[in-house]
């Protein structure tokens, strides 16, 4: 078990490097590849997302199995069918109520209400009465989480149950604050990683006598530790659909806050400048150290 940290006075972040022997990096996922079907993950995001999505490559049905479909984290399995009900449904109320109350002051004369008060103090209580005559009209629907789940042919379904962890690493050589003089990144080998999961999948295609199983194993490989400036940081970008032409205008006499900025990759031609103007720019937040093979821990 990962122990806690605490004493931040503002928040940290811990990023967590993850690395696979069977699951390949790509730039906006990591994906495992037989020939019947793709596993592919996205970890990043707080706690990590160690779900899936499986895309069916053949031309026939594939049922993943989901009681023998199994989320593992440091040797303790997980169950992704959990024989759950689900329930949907709506109601419409029609009617009037009517409510009375009265408010006073009570007195306490005794220990029997209140050891800890002394003679008799004062305090308020109030009550209230209420009638109403209305119908109600519900309509629901109850439906049974299935065990079985048929994905057809060149198509996708996606599995989303647990988080990798909600526990801070805790080490003397790596850093509670980054303001500390230590190390601010610890570096991990298979054998002495602190946190390791996988995914265990079961599948069969129609006509299968058996079922297939795939295993895709991750641990951790790094963790490094940021404060929120370094982790989230706010970047300006241009909205390209923001466009305003500018045909052989002077736009040195422009105000400060009206000065066009030239964009050269719209410029088409010198008769003809496109430019964007501060209007068109946005702030967003960014998390330079995104990577799907990575995920964040605040605390």
């Amino acid at each position: 078990m990962l122990p806690f940290i605490t004493g931040c006075s503002k928040y940290c972040y811990q990023v967590f490097q993850m690395k696979s022997e069977t699951v390949q990096s790509h730039a906006d996922n990591l994906k495992y590849n037989n020939e019947d079907c793709s596993v592919i993950y996205n970890l990043w995001g707080a706690n990590g997302n160690p779900g899936f999505t499986i895309y069916n490559h053949t031309d026939e049905n594939i049922y993943i199995d989901l009681n023998q479909t199994h989320f593992i984290r440091n040797g303790v399995a997980y169950d992704y069918f959990l024989n759950r009900e689900y329930q949907t449904g709506h109601s419409n109320t029609i009617g009037v109520s009517t409510s009375k109350s009265m408010q006073g002051t009570f007195y306490n004369y005794g220990a029997f209400v209140n050891p800890h008060i002394g003679d008799a103090p004062s305090y308020q209580k109030s009550a209230s009465v209420s009638a109403s005559n209305a119908v109600t009209n519900s309509k629901s629907i109850t439906y049974k989480e299935k065990d079985i789940i048929c994905i057809p042919p060149k198509s996708s379904k996606s599995f989303f149950e647990y988080i990798i962890t909600d526990k801070a690493y805790f080490d003397c050589d790596l850093v509670r604050q980054p303001k500390d003089m230590h190390m601010k990144k610890l570096q991990f080998v298979e054998e002495n990683t602190p946190l390791m999961f996988s995914n265990v999948i079961a599948y069969q295609k129609d006509g299968d006598s058996a079922y297939n199983y795939i295993e895709n194993k991750f641990y951790v490989e790094s963790i490094e530790v940021l404060k929120t400036k370094d982790m989230f940081v706010k970047k300006e970008f241009k909205n390209p659909c923001e466009k305003t032409v500018v045909n052989n205008t002077k736009i040195n006499n422009s105000s400060e806050d009206e000065q066009p900025y030239l964009d050269p990759l719209f410029s088409t031609r010198k008769s003809q400048k496109i430019y964007i103007s501060k209007s068109s720019y946005e702030t967003i937040t960014i998390a330079p150290l995104y990577a799907p093979e990575r995920f964040y821990l605040r605390y």
